[in-house]
């Protein structure tokens, strides 16, 4: 369920399912009315949780949305909503052009500064409203991206689409620290090349599936379409999953985790 705010959800027309024929078109239509039912079920969810509850910290930042959607996360949370996995998301970091200005040694600007103190804003307000609600050890965050970036800046003062990329995990439960080495970039790259990759990003979905849902090993494997390498992520916590709550196929979910850091 995508939302943007929960205190607008109205309820969509729901219509009556009657017979269906067995072809691909009844199937379809099934299905939409099926999706319509139960977005509406759940929306009631949504909106009681979110309507009883409030926002703590008095840290978010303003003209932030990743600090904004994280704000509706986290009262979302405090108002009791079971959801598992919450995705939020920040545009901008396809950064072609005008991806940094350097203005001395130490100070640099620019798109891709300016994108990573709002991801640093609203990640500090988000974990200060789950510790005043004594719920920071019971939430984890981490950062995805589709792409990375070359290593190399094209004639606009940008990088292009590249291979791996750092990913962030943030939250109480998180062992500190950096897995990976600093990369050593030669002299003499070349145009196109990217930074090699360190982690294989499904060792991070499978650890944090493992160690934090509490899945079992089978169905994790499964799920990554193999093996993995198993990562150490979690420290000084227990999971705050209840195994009534997992009674069901994982194996046909997408699971997409919405940050100390992690070279891959």
């Amino acid at each position: 369920m995508a939302l943007n705010d929960p205190a607008g959800l109205k309820q969509l027309t729901e219509a009556e399912k009657g017979t269906l024929t067995q072809t691909n078109y009844g199937f379809e239509l099934g299905f939409m009315i099926n999706a319509i039912r139960q977005t509406n079920q759940y929306s009631d969810v949504v909106s009681n949780a979110y309507n009883k509850a409030t926002n703590l910290s008095s840290k978010y930042p303003t003209e932030n949305q990743l600090a904004d959607r994280l704000k509706i996360v986290a009262r979302l949370i405090h108002g009791g909503l079971k959801s598992k996995v919450y995705v939020v998301n920040i545009g901008g970091f396809d950064t072609h052009a005008n991806q940094i200005d350097v203005l001395d040694d130490t100070h640099i600007t620019g798109t891709q500064a300016n994108l990573f103190n709002q991801l640093s804003g609203a990640m500090e307000a988000f974990q200060d409203d789950l510790k005043l609600m004594g719920k920071e050890k019971q939430v984890i965050g981490m950062t995805f991206s589709e792409f990375g970036r070359q290593i190399k800046a094209n004639d606009s003062t940008g990088t292009d689409h590249g291979t791996a990329a750092p990913l962030f995990l943030f939250g109480s439960c998180i062992k500190p620290g950096i897995l990976g080495d600093n990369p050593t970039i030669s002299d003499t790259v070349q145009n196109g090349e990217g930074v090699a990759m360190q982690f294989d990003f499904r060792s991070i979905y499978a650890s944090l599936l493992l160690d934090w849902f509490k899945l079992d090993l089978a169905t994790v494997k499964s799920i990554m379409f193999g093996e993995f390498q198993k990562l150490a992520l979690i420290e000084g916590c227990d999971t705050t999953v209840d195994s009534q709550d997992f009674e069901r196929d994982f194996s046909l979910h997408l699971m997409h985790f919405q940050i100390h850091q992690i070279n891959i």
